[in-house]
């Protein structure tokens, strides 16, 4: 667990999480959908949206430069896009 996400949970006594399932549920997200996480922070809507679009979608995250950002593109791109390796 990031330094961030225990921030949100401390903030918002945990609701972030309902927050983020409900933006990935309202985006429209389905299996083999494109989505972009823009600023994604820890990454973590990113993640979200990578299970919902499954390995026959795609995720791109927003660069925002730190050394967890791009280890989660790494993971993303692993996850999302497994015939791309």
């Amino acid at each position: 667990m990031t330094y961030h996400t225990q921030f949100n949970d401390v903030l918002s006594f945990g609701q972030h999480r309902v927050w983020k399932k409900m933006a990935v549920k309202w985006s429209g997200a389905k299996r083999g959908s494109k989505a972009l996480d823009v600023c994604c922070g820890s990454g973590d809507l990113a993640m979200l949206l990578a299970q919902t679009v499954g390995p026959t979608g795609e995720v791109g995250v927003g660069r925002c430069g730190s050394a967890h950002v791009r280890m989660c593109v790494c993971h993303l791109f692993f996850f999302a896009t497994p015939s791309r390796r």
